[in-house]
């Protein structure tokens, strides 16, 4: 494989098109350690991969490498990273439970209740506790920057007219895509013709921790020229216990709940798919789509 980190001013070569001068310094400044690397080179649509949160700091493209081989073998192929430092924190307090014990059990009790008098007193509780912590809690600290990370995105590859892409994220990565293809709806559309627009191909998330909310991803849709696929398993408890009360129980995460739009296709991979952490595990199953 031909590796290679790519700076924000080196974007553009690697991804074989023009990267124009502007990017918005107040989206870069807020997501750290982003770079595109390239992985390896081959054929179009190339393959871009996007992680959510991490085992560890260090982790990059090769967790993908099962899915990369079998369904994309002779593609090119390029992994967004972003903000691993906070990922890898949020992978830890998750995958360990060793964060603050106290509210991450009110939180899964919350959940799992799904009544509605739980959740008015979790929201009073966790509201008071984010007001002390909102400014260094990494759950929250993610969520901000995966928008942002997509908006970044989005700004360079409108910026690659000639090339066309899949996008395949999981977790936290979903959003970054959600967040990407909105900005190409809500600003490519007024600037581009249709054929320039639909340079993303297909779309495939991964136990997604991002709202189902039907209106956003409509829009996000319209760039997509053949389909986005929402993989979904009933066996993710981080996304049963964690997601809802993350966000105020303000939506239902993707990887647990169906997406009404019609160029949608949603999957369900509950048998093979045991834990939020084990969609790359079985992703050769996902080729055949």
């Amino acid at each position: 494989m031909a590796g290679g980190v790519a700076t924000i001013t080196g974007l553009g070569g690697v991804l074989g098109g023009g990267l124009g001068a502007y990017i918005s310094s107040a989206y870069q400044r807020s997501v750290k350690d982003f770079s595109i690397e390239k992985v390896r080179d081959g054929c179009d649509p190339a393959l871009i991969t996007i992680n959510g949160f991490l085992s560890k700091a260090s982790d990059g493209y090769n967790s993908w490498t099962n899915l990369a081989d079998s369904c994309f073998k002779d593609h090119a192929w390029y992994h967004v990273n972003w903000d691993a430092k906070n990922l890898a924190d949020l992978g830890k307090s998750i995958l360990s439970i060793d964060g603050d014990a106290a509210i991450t059990a009110i939180l899964k009790k919350a959940a799992i209740s799904a009544s509605k008098a739980s959740a008015k007193r979790v929201l009073l509780v966790s509201t008071i506790y984010e007001a002390v912590r909102f400014g260094r809690n990494p759950w929250h600290v993610a969520l901000r920057r995966a928008e942002n990370t997509g908006f970044i995105l989005s700004d360079l590859l409108r910026r690659c007219k000639q090339k066309e892409f899949v996008l395949v994220g999981h977790s936290l990565g979903c959003r970054v895509i959600r967040s990407c293809l909105q900005t190409l709806s809500d600003t490519g559309l007024q600037t581009l013709s249709d054929t320039e627009c639909k340079i993303i191909r297909d779309v495939h998330l991964l136990g997604g921790a991002v709202g189902n909310g039907t209106d956003s991803l409509e829009r996000a849709s319209k760039v997509v020229s053949g389909k986005i696929y929402n993989y979904k398993s009933n066996n993710d408890m981080i996304l049963k216990t964690l997601y809802r009360p993350g966000t105020f129980f303000a939506s239902n995460p993707i990887g647990l709940h169906s997406i009404d739009v019609r160029s949608v296709q949603n999957i369900d991979v509950t048998k093979d798919v045991d834990g939020h952490m084990k969609y790359k595990d079985v992703a050769h199953l996902f080729c055949g789509v």
